[in-house]
């Protein structure tokens, strides 16, 4: 405390330091508040009663807990500042009209010269603005897992309009998609008619800068900007990029509506926008292909198939009255062919696809595969008790594969052993192995050791594998030949 020859004026002083500190408490936007050791308010500033609606009076016969709509979590909150010394709890405020606002308060222990307790001194700031941001974040995730269910992209930006109203609850937004160098309208929020927005080359305008940059801008004074071409009266834009596509658009009739919030809320919907547009690309894509597989396996069955069975079947005419070396050799070239056809009809027609996964009993489906394969004198040793999730028939069709490779290679005396792994199975051979150089090359299309191969049955089973998320490995079995491992397989029930 500083000394003074006249005790007026140190009063005077003193009061004077304590006005201006009133006073400066009474500025800020948030609450402040002093309590006692039991809740009850002997200190507030202006903003108390400028929120609450309460009186001074009213305020001054009130306990802290009657302010929180959650009276328990009152009283635990000023039990712990006053045990640890410090404490935080968000609480709606309790308003005298009975409006709730979302309000987090923090307060610190206070005590006198000798250490003891006498109370709470703490803020209380208004949250509505980040609940209401937290809100809007929940919004946009369920909004792209709504996204994910629309099979047009019309529908994706009808949908992004919409969500630009009900969740960032803009005015007015559009979104502009780009062909031919020109940014076309095709979704508009309802104040806007499509006719009342003419399209724009993507070499002027702030949408034309945001699609060719790939940036996001926000313009606080539209009129006065110098890219601006505003198409009404408005004050404020927010643009943001779609990718490749084109972008959005939200205009505001006042200067400066848009904050730092808007644009990255904004950034948000757009990117679940984009994702769901490059999915719905990429299913156009495929099913493109799979139409003109479709057609390929159509040819190979009818324009290519047809022809071999019948020569087939002459060869075999021919045969009865001339066993000659040149028909037997045509005859393979004509059977080795039809395996062919078959499997490049598989390859076509299934892919990386599955229909169902069901639970299938593995040892069950094996042993009915067995019954398919000419084994002669083959052995099949079924050593697991695994059900899994699976497509039976693709299931059955990875068996009988790679059954028919280990004959091939194994003979028609060979042993195939279905197995267990810790998360998948096995199928073992007593052939003689694959070289590990050449392990990961007998999955690609068409690599045959053999002469009589297609060169397609391992690569199917690879295609097979990949459609159900398994991982495939070769290795060596015991005692030799080769073993086929898959993993990452999901249990059935």
């Amino acid at each position: 405390m500083t000394d003074t020859a006249n005790p007026d004026e140190g009063i005077q002083a003193v009061h004077g330091g304590q006005e201006f500190l009133d006073h400066a408490l009474d500025v800020l936007d948030d609450v402040f508040y002093v309590l006692g050791p039991d809740g009850e308010l002997l200190q507030w500033n202006d903003r108390a009663a400028e929120v609450t609606g309460y009186s001074e009076d009213e305020i001054a016969e009130m306990n802290a807990v009657d302010f929180l709509a959650d009276d328990e979590l009152a009283l635990e909150a000023m039990e712990e500042t006053l045990r640890t010394g410090e404490g935080v709890v968000e609480s709606d405020l309790l308003t005298a009209d009975g409006r709730r606002i979302p309000y987090e308060f923090t307060g610190a222990r206070l005590t006198d010269e000798r250490g003891e307790t006498v109370g709470i001194a703490g803020i209380g700031r208004d949250i509505s603005r980040r609940k209401e941001y937290e809100h809007q974040l929940t919004a946009l995730h369920e909004f792209a897992d709504e996204l994910t269910q629309v099979d047009s992209a019309e529908e994706v930006y009808r949908r992004t309009i919409e969500a630009s109203e009900d969740i960032l609850e803009f005015d007015l937004s559009l979104i502009s998609i780009e062909e031919d160098r020109v940014l076309d309208p095709v979704a508009t929020s309802s104040g806007i008619t499509p006719e009342g927005v003419i399209e724009m080359s993507v070499d002027e305008g702030i949408g034309g800068k945001t699609y060719r940059t790939g940036q996001t801008f926000v313009i606080d004074d539209l009129p006065a900007h110098p890219d601006s071409k505003p198409q009404g009266p408005y004050g404020s834009l927010i643009s943001v990029p779609i990718g490749d596509y084109g972008n959005f658009q939200a205009v505001s009739g006042v200067t400066g509506a848009f904050a730092e919030s808007d644009r990255k809320l904004a950034e948000l919907l757009i990117t679940h926008t984009e994702n769901a547009l490059a999915r719905l690309s990429r299913e156009t894509q495929l099913e493109r292909q799979a139409e003109q597989l479709e057609k390929f396996a159509k040819v190979a069955s009818h324009d290519l198939r047809n022809p071999l069975n019948v020569a087939q079947g002459r060869i075999e005419l021919a045969q009865e009255g001339s066993d000659t070396e040149h028909l037997a050799a045509a005859d393979r070239a004509v059977d080795r062919s039809l395996c062919l056809v078959e499997d490049l009809l598989t390859l076509a027609r299934e892919g990386k696809q599955v229909k169902t996964l069901e639970s299938v009993d593995l040892a069950g489906v094996a042993r009915r595969c067995w019954k398919n394969v000419a084994t002669d004198d083959g052995v099949l040793v079924v050593e697991s008790e695994r059900t899994v999730r699976a497509d039976p028939g693709r299931l059955k069709q990875l068996l009988e594969n790679l059954m028919r490779n280990a004959v091939e290679h194994g003979g028609s005396s060979v042993t195939v052993t279905i197995g267990d792994l810790q998360d998948g199975f096995y199928v073992a051979d007593t052939g003689p192995g694959i070289p590990e150089a050449d392990r990961e090359n007998v999955f690609e299309p068409g690599y045959s050791t053999t002469s009589g191969g297609t060169g397609f049955g391992l690569n199917i089973v690879r295609e097979i594998s990949d459609a159900h998320e398994w991982e495939v490995r070769i290795r060596d079995a015991d005692g030799g030949g080769a073993r086929f491992e898959f993993t990452n397989v999901e249990a059935g029930y």
